[in-house]
């Protein structure tokens, strides 16, 4: 091929970079477009903390409205605990999110719970292999949950997240009823396998609702623990958010039989890392 003259080289430089200067500059991968809607760009620096760790913290009361107790659940007397343990009370959530994939995550949750109480028994109750007179008795109920979550994102798009996995739960309860010297308690450490799914509609750049449930169901019980939360991001690291919840559910056996409803309502604060 022929060698370019200068003069005809210098022309051909001046050209092309006029022409390159009037292409549009190309975006940095994460950085919005020239022209871009200046609120979408926003929630994209806002839902990124999404794919990053994070921690939140819920401060709930708790609102008791059932709790039937039998013990042992063949031979026991079934009376309603929460005649004797406070009706309402205050805990406390904590729940870490880890990224493991682009589209896996592991969740750790502690959710301690206990209520306690004074009240009257209605009549004679045979508690774990002691009778309590009918009057006057203390009761205190524990029932903490700790949890170790897997989830995959099933749906990732600007509007939802839907995500679904398996949860194992390490449920430690007891159950204490006293009565002058007498006094009886039921412990119970287990295992008890979930199915788990959280569900979030984002409904701007700054604010989503958010459900999620833990939840099975068997002959011998049931275990329900589902939330609805309402998120507002403060900024690409914080968010806070209006939290209500309820936990059911209980087992029918022959060593125990207890079924109990509590309902949760407060605040909640996320970090992202």
């Amino acid at each position: 091929m022929p060698i370019l003259s200068s003069s005809r080289a210098a022309c051909c430089l001046t050209i092309g970079a006029i022409a390159a200067s009037a292409m549009p500059a190309r975006a940095q991968p994460g950085t919005p477009a020239s022209g871009a809607d200046p609120a979408q760009a926003t929630q994209v620096r806002l839902w990124a903390s999404e794919r990053r760790p994070s921690l939140e913290i819920d401060l709930l009361g708790v609102r008791q409205t059932r709790n039937d107790v039998q013990v042992p659940g063949d031979t026991g007397s079934r009376f309603p605990l929460d005649s004797l343990t406070s009706n309402s009370g205050a805990a406390v959530r904590i729940e870490g999110v880890w990224p493991i994939a682009r589209r896996d995550e592991l969740r750790v949750l502690l959710a301690p719970l206990s209520v306690d109480g004074r009240g009257s028994l209605g009549g004679v109750t045979n508690f774990a292999g002691t009778a309590f007179a009918p009057g006057e008795a203390s009761a205190d109920y524990r029932f903490d949950s700790y949890r170790l979550t897997w989830r995959r994102a099933v749906v990732d798009t600007p509007d939802w997240s839907v995500k679904l996995g398996v949860t194992a739960k390490i449920r430690s309860a007891e159950i204490e009823l006293r009565q002058g010297g007498l006094s009886a308690s039921k412990r119970d450490v287990g295992l008890v396998p979930l199915l788990h799914a959280v569900v979030e509609r984002r409904l701007g750049d700054r604010l989503s609702l958010v459900a999620d449930i833990d939840a099975l169901g068997a002959s011998q019980g049931r275990a329900i623990d589902a939330g609805l939360r309402l998120r507002w991001a403060i900024d690409r690291d914080w968010a806070a958010s209006v939290v209500y919840r309820v936990l059911d559910g209980g087992a029918d056996n022959d060593e125990v039989y207890n079924f109990a409803r509590f309902h949760f309502l407060g605040v909640g604060l996320r970090r992202a890392f």
